[in-house]
């Protein structure tokens, strides 16, 4: 049986556009657990666009 990867949606928050509106979403719902999740996303996502640069910093020097 074929194994399905649990869907990530931080690896798509890849402008602050998308980030606006991924969070604008999440408010407008009115759940506050979606809306912490949402939040949480985003900081995974920042989280990972910083090690990102910071390793092609490194691969640079």
């Amino acid at each position: 049986m074929n194994k399905l990867n649990e869907f990530d949606p931080a690896i798509y928050l890849d402008s602050e556009e998308v980030v606006a509106e991924y969070l604008r979403l999440a408010q407008r719902s009115d759940d506050r657990e979606l809306l912490a999740s949402a939040q949480t996303d985003v900081a995974r996502a920042q989280s990972m666009a910083k090690e990102c640069q910071l390793s092609r910093q490194n691969t640079a020097e």
